[in-house]
């Protein structure tokens, strides 16, 4: 079957309410959280909930080209921009990844809490060990920390939703 979205890596949609937001690629999250950020629908020091078979969590995503002097939703939809893995591009090192977006959003304090649902074998990056190589890259008070949780039945029985609300307020 041909999806409209199944070769276009820039698609992307939102609701009416500008509350759910259902992309192809995975850096469109950054797009996102971002530009919620700047209507004021979130604030810094988010948390997000990450479901996916793998981590996502490659902090090469701090050095996006032109990651921090983005301000207008314009020039993130371009920072958030990656490329077409099917067609065999090979990438800019300084490119938004659907890999590496959620460090980017914790470089600029717009997230500050991830809680994953992965099954991924790979170690998570800690704030400590990403310090090392990117400090200069991190907001001063970055306080950022993470939670696995290896399947979401394990997720939802640690929280119900009146506790989750309250614990991440």
């Amino acid at each position: 079957m041909n999806y409209p979205w199944s070769k276009d890596i820039d698609w992307k949609l939102q609701s009416k309410d500008k509350r759910v937001y259902i992309m192809r690629d995975h850096n469109w999250s950054f797009a996102a959280w971002e530009v919620s950020k700047i209507e004021n629908r979130i604030q810094e020091g988010s948390l997000v909930v990450h479901v996916d078979s793998h981590f996502d969590d490659v902090p090469d995503g701090l050095v996006v080209r032109s990651l921090f002097e983005t301000k207008s939703k314009e020039d993130i939809m371009k920072v958030s921009r990656s490329y077409d893995r099917s067609l065999g591009q090979v990438p800019e090192s300084n490119l938004m990844h659907i890999d590496n977006f959620i460090w980017a959003s914790i470089g600029r304090g717009t997230i500050e809490e991830v809680i994953f649902v992965s099954s991924d074998k790979l170690e998570l990056n800690v704030l400590s060990d990403v310090r090392e190589e990117y400090a200069h890259c991190l907001p001063e008070n970055c306080k950022y920390s993470s939670k696995l949780f290896p399947n979401t039945e394990e997720f939802l029985n640690s929280y119900d939703g009146e506790k989750f609300c309250r614990v991440h307020r």
